[in-house]
């Protein structure tokens, strides 16, 4: 049943749905923009992981050529002695 209100009754209930809404709006904000810096967060935790790997198969490929020529080294050597 709907009770009949008057303009200071209504105004009261505006104002209190108005600041409910206003409250609302605030924590939604407030977690989208959370959610953007722990986004930016990962993106550059992500990054960084990445950048290691590429480090990390640098660094493998570099051993590997290192012993590669060291190799050939010790294969010059033997043929001047030879």
């Amino acid at each position: 049943m709907l009770k009949p209100l008057t303009q200071e009754e209504l105004e009261v209930e505006a104002k209190a749905w108005q600041n409910l809404l206003k409250a609302k709006v605030q924590e939604i904000s407030d977690a989208e923009i959370a959610i953007k810096r722990k986004n930016r967060e990962t993106r550059k935790s992500e990054e960084a992981v990445d950048a290691i790997e590429k480090l990390k198969n640098l660094l493998r490929q570099q051993r590997k050529e290192k012993r590669v020529h060291l190799l050939v080294l010790q294969k010059q050597k033997k043929l001047k002695t030879i």
